[in-house]
């Protein structure tokens, strides 16, 4: 239990020196926001999308059905689940700055914090564990997005979500998985080192945008932390409960809980850039949600373990 609480402990101190890198080459100019902007692309459209492909590139096994579809279920229970809530304690005038806060409240950094710790707390099962967290992600968060960030925009939200890089990897990745059809070596070598760009890039893009405000300021919107106290305390203990209740263990159980536990999206800030909604709220929530589980995704995985192992 010790080395798995120092594992969650040492990935999330990585987590905070790739943002410290970012935030640093962001204040001495050497990432501009277009640059970060570029970055984000690259994250989004390329390393996310690879990074899906190869974690479902697995021999087809009874057991990884099992966890591929208690996974799902819990993913949509929570979301179910986690959106009602927030939809009814997350009430303001701004329908801009309700929406930015739910989305902050519910939908969690699965691909870019979740993966990494699952990743190195149970390994290829983790990943693959990981990735049906991701694929529920982009089939929910692109989808509500669209429909509820796009106002007047309502026609092209269809092409949006089909169009989506990380869905469009979604149903490929599934499609070959079940087909068992696997990828060349060589083509897969190359979406591996795609797929190792994924969590630099993302820190550092949202490190960068730390520097548009002063910190302090983080701590002091009250929307902001009412978002981070859901997302990160309420949320996954509940869900923790519902697990240890009707007695939902193993590998699949802890990896949804890290999933569920992880800080809120960097996604959700494109998502506010793109239907010019509040960006400047969504950079400010989602970096004060990533400092903050510093302090409280260990205590919360390392119960995890303790109750679903």
């Amino acid at each position: 239990m010790v080395e798995s609480f120092l594992t969650i402990v040492r990935q999330v101190v990585v987590v905070f020196l790739l943002m410290a890198v970012g935030f640093a080459g962001g204040k001495k100019k050497l990432i501009s926001d277009a640059l970060a902007d570029g970055l984000a692309g690259i994250a989004l459209n390329i390393s996310i999308p690879a990074s899906i492909l190869l974690a479902f590139q697995r021999e087809f096994e009874t057991r990884l059905l099992r966890d591929f579809l208690l996974s799902v279920v819990l993913a949509a229970a929570g979301y179910v689940l986690f959106i009602t809530i927030a939809w009814l304690t997350i009430r303001v005038e701004d329908s801009r700055r309700q929406n930015t806060l739910r989305f902050t409240a519910v939908f969690a950094n699965c691909a870019m914090v979740a993966l990494p710790l699952q990743s190195a707390m149970f390994g290829a099962d983790g990943v693959f564990c990981g990735a049906v967290a991701v694929a529920m992600f982009d089939l929910v968060f692109w989808p509500l997005g669209a429909l509820t960030f796009a106002s007047g925009e309502k026609e092209n939200v269809m092409r949006r979500i089909l169009l989506n890089p990380c869905v469009i990897a979604n149903v490929t990745a599934l499609i070959l998985f079940f087909g068992r059809i696997a990828i060349p070596e060589v083509p897969k070598e190359a979406l591996a080192d795609l797929a190792g760009m994924n969590l630099p890039l993302c820190m550092i893009v949202l490190g960068q945008k730390l520097t548009r405000k002063p910190l302090q300021q983080l701590f002091t919107d009250r929307g902001s932390l009412l978002a981070s106290a859901e997302k990160l305390i309420f949320f996954p203990l509940l869900m923790l409960f519902f697990m240890w209740i009707f007695h939902i263990r193993g590998v699949a159980a802890v990896s949804a809980l890290i999933a569920m536990a992880a800080p809120s999206g960097a996604s959700i800030v494109m998502l506010a850039v793109t239907y010019r909604q509040d960006a400047e709220l969504a950079s400010r929530s989602v970096a004060l949600s990533t400092m903050l589980s510093l302090l409280t995704m260990p205590p919360i995985l390392v119960l995890g373990c303790i109750l679903l192992l």
